[in-house]
């Protein structure tokens, strides 16, 4: 069982019952989702009141993470997302490709902070950089494989956090979508590094041996890479 709120100050709470539980915890998940989670035998009005007493020190964790407040003009890969805000009592959603920029149109009762509408920009974002991720990389994957002169199977694209991308054994190359948001030359390491996969499927010497034939500067932008993170939607330029 599970409750889900939103706070002023906090976000959004999850609250889940736990059968075996025998105490209230609270976690900070990615997104800055907190996920409370209590014995059967605890109200979730009890949880709420001792989530409270922890107030202050969420907020300073909260803080660290410093989740992006999507606004207008939020710049995607190819072109900005102008996100308008029709104040309305009908929750309605449009989203709209224009010559220049991407339109989002949304009629609600809530303000443009407010983190019901934040999660609704969000999941627009993120289904808009999948889209763009995936015009894009087709394009240059096919660009740099005929270049290296390297098979692949084929490209998806997934919502993954943990890494940048993967090369299965029928040398499918998988991207997280967040791999769009990085500047050209990483986008490129990325994808040479899958494509070596194709040849070497694990980092051994010769894996790094044709790394650095095809890309020499690669130990340069590994070390780049390492300044990125997959956890979050800000657009690196």
């Amino acid at each position: 069982m599970k409750k889900v709120a939103y706070y002023q100050e906090l976000g959004k709470t999850i609250f889940r019952k736990i059968k075996n539980s025998r105490s209230i915890k609270i976690r900070i998940k990615a997104g800055n989702t907190l996920l409370i989670t209590l014995p059967s035998f605890i109200s979730y009005q009890e949880a709420e009141d001792f989530l409270f007493t922890q107030k202050d020190t969420l907020i300073k964790e909260l803080k660290k993470n410093e989740v992006l407040v999507f606004k207008d003009n939020y710049q995607a890969f190819f072109k900005k997302l102008k996100i308008v805000l029709n104040f309305s009592d009908a929750e309605i959603l449009r989203f709209e490709d224009q010559n220049e920029y991407y339109q989002l149109s949304i009629f609600s009762k809530h303000e443009l902070n407010d983190p019901l509408i934040q999660e609704i920009i969000s999941g627009e974002v993120i289904k808009l950089l999948k889209k763009e991720a995936l015009i894009y990389l087709n394009s240059r994957v096919n660009l740099l494989a005929q270049k290296y002169n390297l098979n692949y199977g084929k490209i998806k694209i997934n919502q993954a956090t943990g890494r940048w991308g993967s090369c299965n054994h029928k040398n499918d190359l998988n991207f997280s979508f967040h791999t769009i948001r990085l500047p050209l030359a990483l986008i490129d390491y990325i994808i040479t590094h899958e494509l070596c996969h194709t040849i070497h499927k694990n980092h051994q010497k010769k894996f790094h041996q044709l790394q650095e034939k095809l890309l020499p500067n690669a130990k340069y932008l590994s070390n780049e890479l390492k300044k990125y993170r997959t956890n979050e939607l800000k657009v690196y330029s």
